[in-house]
């Protein structure tokens, strides 16, 4: 057989499957039920970095091995709205009541928002379930110029209270709206770079979540409205985006800070549950 000219292997045999070349990427060979290697886990951490998001397939894993798997990288950050209560670290997310669908990134109403997320599928629809990224670096690289220098310096404000806002009726609706309520008591509105620098590429990125934020610092609302509006236009590209079919065991891995993801709701009564683990970030976003 004829190796894919498109996969990266090493003397170790983990394997790299860009997706992108450089927006996700597949990585095999690898078994997450046992401790990784310092070499292999040194492999995929670059792997991350560079791709931004990451995929292991056909990984049997129990919810230790993937609170394990996720320390790796840094403390665990528990979701302040839901978590598992068997275990903190854990965020079950079940069919229609686990809906992302809005694009959005997690907790980026945090002082400092999460590094990034590893999410397992445990059950998945025969046909539809797919989640979607968009790369806020890449978009930012492409940008005009003197966008660029318009927004470089300019600050979005993210509301925690606009959590499960796009949920249109029902008592789940009500029951996270009434949580939120008590959020922002502990964690008020807080304003993020529009354009932060990625700590560790040093490149900038658009750090923008439709879902959760809806105003500039220092511009008006009808001008915030047409800028961010632009913005999200510019990240939503479909050059700038991927689309994953999850299977059974799957892993998606994905950078919080400089990826937008979309959780597509068309798979009806189907079941499907995810189980999700946040890692904490350790950088206040900055320019």
């Amino acid at each position: 057989m004829v190796a894919n000219p498109r996969m990266v292997a090493d003397n170790d045999e983990v394997l790299i499957q860009p997706i992108q070349p450089a927006f996700g990427a597949e990585i095999s060979n690898v078994d997450l039920r046992h401790p990784l290697p310092p070499a292999t886990f040194d492999k995929i951490r670059s792997a991350f970095i560079k791709y931004k998001v990451i995929f292991f397939r056909d990984q049997d894993i129990t919810t230790e091995n993937q609170v394990d798997f996720a320390r790796l990288f840094g403390d665990i950050q528990e979701y302040p709205v839901f978590s598992s209560a068997e275990n903190p670290a854990i965020q079950g997310l079940k069919s229609k009541y686990a809906r992302a669908d809005i694009w959005h990134t997690d907790l980026a109403w945090l002082t400092r928002p999460p590094f990034a997320a590893v999410l397992r599928s445990r059950v998945v629809p025969d046909v539809g379930g797919d989640t979607m990224w968009a790369d806020g670096e890449r978009a930012y690289g492409n940008l005009p110029d003197d966008l660029k220098s318009r927004i470089d310096e300019l600050y979005l404000v993210h509301d925690s209270s606009r959590i499960g806002a796009h949920y249109q009726s029902g008592e789940e609706r009500e029951r996270r709206l009434t949580r939120v309520r008590e959020l922002r008591k502990e964690y008020p509105m807080i304003a993020h770079p529009i354009a932060p620098i990625h700590p560790e590429t040093g490149r900038r990125y658009l750090f923008v979540n439709p879902a959760l934020a809806e105003s500039i610092v220092g511009l008006s609302n009808a001008e915030s409205r047409e800028l961010l509006a632009r913005l999200h236009q510019e990240i939503l590209r479909p050059e700038n985006t991927l689309r994953f079919r999850w299977s059974k065991n799957a892993i998606g891995m994905w950078d919080e800070r400089r990826t937008l993801h979309y959780g597509v709701y068309d798979y009806g009564d189907q079941e499907r549950v995810m189980e999700r683990v946040i890692i904490a970030g350790r950088d206040i976003p900055s320019w």
